[in-house]
């Protein structure tokens, strides 16, 4: 028997570069919020842990791992606005946001289905804007199931959505891995009770992903992870 019969991914930084995806976008969309105010931009991207000259994250912003609710209460509280108001207007951005994937996602997913596994995603994202992009790489009904945070589901680190995701495939924890690039993968994870792989392509610095079962370069390399694990063909 195979060692595990699914994998969840997080989506940015794992299925997607996170720095190429949300980099340059943070940095026209905080213009935008701030009217082209320098200042107010500069204050609400240090509030956020990024760099407005170069479009990097710091490796502890709480726009990695937060939901985009958590987002966009610190903008709100920095430039004195409606939380609902910034919501909305994140998500609305976000959902055209074009995400770059780490590796061809396609294949890859195609393949790791060969095997026998049942793919799903949990991200702390809200829905619109991971359905948006998946369907854009094409991958969308490669995925059994699809968690994002929202009313009565906590974000990672909490381990409901991974939970959720078990119970509707009807495996138990142990039989699912996940996949991801944050602090908040592996806790979740372990939460859950399901072994961790995580990767190298997010803006996580690699010391703090050393409480994972494994740490590769990329999703590119984890179907010869799973081979070296004992996830065998079928």
């Amino acid at each position: 028997m195979s060692r595990y019969e699914a994998v969840i991914f997080d989506k940015d930084g794992t299925l997607f570069d996170f720095g190429a995806t949300w980099g340059a976008w943070a940095r026209r969309v905080l213009g935008d919020l701030a009217e082209h105010d320098t200042a107010l931009a500069g204050r609400v991207a240090s509030a956020l842990g990024f760099d407005l000259a170069t479009a990097r994250y710091d490796p502890d912003s709480p726009a990695i791992s937060g939901t985009i609710a958590q987002t966009a209460a610190i903008i709100a509280a920095v430039m004195e606005r409606p939380r609902p108001e910034i919501e909305a207007f994140l998500t609305r951005r976000a959902t055209d946001a074009r995400a770059v994937p780490v590796a061809p996602l396609a294949p890859l997913l195609n393949a790791l289905s060969a095997r026998g596994l049942r793919l799903a995603l949990a991200t702390n994202d809200s829905l619109a804007p991971p359905l948006a992009q998946l369907r854009a790489a094409g991958i969308e009904w490669l995925l059994s199931e699809v968690r994002t945070a929202g009313p009565g589901v906590r974000p990672k680190p909490h381990p409901d959505m991974l939970l959720s995701i078990a119970a509707a495939l009807k495996l138990a924890p142990a039989r699912v891995l996940m996949v991801g690039d944050s602090r908040a993968d592996i806790a979740a994870a372990r939460a859950a009770g399901m072994d961790v792989v995580a990767v190298l392509s997010g803006p996580t610095e690699p010391v703090s992903l050393a409480g994972a079962d494994a740490v590769i370069d990329h999703i590119g390399m984890l179907p010869s992870w799973l081979d070296a694990a004992g996830q065998c063909h079928p």
